[in-house]
Parts: structure tokens; sequence; C-alpha cells
């Protein structure tokens, strides 16, 4: 147990992961040991040892009574990939895009059920793997995935309908659109449809997706307002200069537009809230904000590969067990106080009260004062502010209660 606690709790000390710091936290633990010595103790079958441990962390599903809403999916699936650089020296194994990043890096996948707050799955694969190629998640019959631009592929959206799921996503400006008229194929272009919409206008079609696939699909498009369209096109100037990359005429007028496509019904998801409801897909980017603002996941110094990944995977446990503690706690304050709690007000209790549960862990009989305190100060530190004219995840899903 010392190593494992070893990997899950010094990350978050102020001398960090270092040798030093390592031997200093065992000693608190009772146990001496030199730096070399536990250099060496970092080894695959170390390794090894963590994975398993992380992988029983993800099949664990804690109970939760979550308050429930007859919403018209089963499970509301996000998932998404945030990629952190490396020490250069591990790119025989996480390699990277290179050019002006480092050749090595290593991208965590993160896929949750909205609905419970349920981990369905975190896995680490090579930075330079695109998102597209990655697996698409267990989905289950009327299941709802949403996901970024990053994973849009229709050859994806028909295994979606083929397991008799649904998604829901942005459109990829450069897809061709189709029309059937009277048994023929016509191309649809947006800007024509945007020349003819009024700002704030949405306007829905039921269109053929891919010269090749003609998949069918919703398409839902909407003008915005000129300030929006303007900072659209703002965003996009700043992102493809640093890609180096020329923006075309037609690029800059679809900023006018936003555009999704879903196999969803109206009554499913109706047009008015199908931009509010994507927007659902920002919880998993704040779950990346915490884990790297707040615990720190892509502070990576150079060290050795294995003790880089007892490390890693000793952080990922904590992680596992932070989302977890994170969606009972969310949803007893849903269905007893009504309110929602904040992911990362909440990862920043956790993480100030890690050292108690250490404490905790080594002395079973006190985990349970340490969770009745650890409750006391979410309901008074952790709950969302209500900022003006946005709505919370819970009043979006509401909507489609």
């Amino acid at each position: 147990m010392g190593f494992f606690f070893l990997c899950l709790f010094p990350h978050q000390r102020k001398e960090g992961i270092s040798l030093q710091g390592l031997c200093r936290y065992l000693i608190e633990q009772g146990i001496q040991i030199t730096k070399q010595s536990l250099q060496d103790r970092f080894t695959e079958s170390s390794v090894n040892f963590l994975k398993r441990i992380f992988s029983h962390a993800l099949r664990v599903r804690l109970k939760t009574t979550f308050v429930h809403q007859h919403y018209e999916f089963g499970r509301i699936v996000i998932d998404d990939s945030t990629v952190f650089e490396l020490p250069e020296k591990f790119d025989i194994k996480y390699r990277g895009s290179g050019g002006g990043a480092s050749k090595a890096a290593i991208k965590v996948h993160y896929c949750f059920d909205l609905l419970s707050g349920n981990i369905l799955d975190i896995r680490n694969i090579e930075g330079i793997q695109p998102d597209q190629t990655i697996d698409l998640p267990d989905l289950e019959p009327n299941d709802l995935l949403i996901e970024d631009l990053g994973f849009f592929r229709i050859d994806r959206f028909k295994r979606i309908i083929q397991l008799k799921a649904w998604f829901l996503s942005r459109l990829k400006l450069d897809t061709r659109i189709f029309l059937l008229n009277a048994g023929n194929y016509e191309v649809l272009d947006l800007l024509n449809e945007e020349r003819k919409m009024q700002s704030g206008e949405i306007r829905v079609l039921n269109v053929f997706i891919g010269t090749k696939d003609k998949l069918p699909v919703r398409l839902i498009i909407e003008k915005v307002h000129p300030q929006i369209s303007a900072e659209k096109r703002r965003k996009l100037k700043y992102d493809k200069q640093n890609k180096r990359k020329n923006l075309t005429a037609r690029r800059l007028k679809l900023c006018n537009l936003n555009v999704h496509v879903t196999n969803t019904s109206e009554i499913q998801i109706p047009k008015e809230i199908v931009r509010k409801f994507y927007s659902l897909r920002w919880q998993i980017e704040i779950m990346f904000k915490a884990w790297k603002s707040i615990y720190k996941i892509d502070g990576v110094r150079s060290m050795k590969i294995e003790r880089f990944e007892c490390m890693h995977y000793g952080l990922l446990i904590l992680i596992v067990l932070t989302h977890q503690f994170f969606a009972i706690f969310k949803n007893e304050l849903r269905k007893n106080n009504n309110v929602e709690i904040s992911e990362l007000k909440f990862f920043s209790c956790m993480k100030e009260t890690l050292p108690m549960l250490n404490n905790a862990l080594n002395r079973k009989q006190k985990l349970r004062y340490y969770l009745i305190d650890l409750w006391k100060m979410i309901q008074t530190t952790c709950t969302k502010d209500q900022k003006l004219l946005k709505q919370s995840p819970y009043s979006i899903l509401k909507l489609v209660a």
C-alpha cells in the first residue's frame, strides 16, 4: 500500500514528485528509503501494478441517487481528448506532433455520462493520434453521443445509427450537403441559405451528407447576430494564423452561421434548443481544465519513463476517485437543495483535503468522518455562481425532460 499511496497523493505537495519529495513523503509514513533505492523500484512491473488498479477503479460504480427525469435519452455520453507535451526522450512510446512542439506527447481520452456522472472510459494514447481514429464509446440503444468537430466522420455517424443510438454534432463546413428533389440529389450551398435568412432565424432541413455515403440527417442552421459572427471571425483568424493556414472569403462568411447535424427528431431536441443542448459538451472542457490547472496532470518534468507512468496512473486514479465523489455529492445536492456544484471548486476542495484523505485511508475508522467534513465544505464553498443570462447544465437538461 505504501507504493500505491506514494503514486496517489504526493502530486499535490509543494515539493511535487521529485525523488527527494517522494522520499520525504515515505518518511512521514514511517518508511526509510534512499533516492536511488526508490528510483530502482519504478519498473515495468510497478507500472503494470498501477494500471491494474486504475482499470479496477474505472469499473467501480459508487451508488448515487441522481435526480431522475424522464429524458428522451438513456444516457447523454460526452467524450473528448486532452493532450500535453512530454520530455522528448519519451517519444519512443508517446509520439507527439513535432515541429514547433515536443516530439513526445500523451493524449488522454475521457468519456462520461452527463446524467449519472459515471465515467465510461479513460485511456492513454499517443499525442499524434487523431481523435477521428479513436474507437466509439460503448454505446447502448437510446444513448445520445455529443462530440466536437475533431471526431466528425460520416462512417462514425453510420455506426452510431446501427447501434440504435443518437448523435449531435456541429457540421464540418467542407462536408457536401444534398437535398433530395424528385429523386435527384441537389447540392445545398450554405451561403445561399445564409443570404435568405434573417439574424437570429433558425431553419431545419432534412438533408443527406457525404458525396458517397448520402447519410440522412437533420440539418439545423442558425444565423447568428452580427456581433457574434464578428467575434467568431476574430477567433478563427487568430487560430488559423497560429496554424499558418490561409482563410478563404467563403469560410469567413460562414461565421454568420451555427450549423449542427443530428439524427434526433424535432420532438427529442427542438431546433430552438439545439445550440444550447450542444453546449453541454463544454462540461468536459471544464473537467480538463480542472485536471490541468488544479491537479497539474500536464506538469511533467524529465524523469525515468517508468516513474512518469507510475505517477501518471496514480494521478488518474485520484481523478477517478474525485469524479466519483463529485457525482455523488452533485446529485445529492440537486435532489435535496436543487442547486449545482462547481467542478472547479470541487476539485480545489478535494486538493485541499487530500492530506486528510490520506490519513483517513490509512485509518479506515476515520474515513466516514472525512466524508462528513468534505460534505459540509462542499455545501458552503462549492455551489455554482448564478451567472447573468447563462443557463446551468441542469436547467438545459430540464428542457428535454
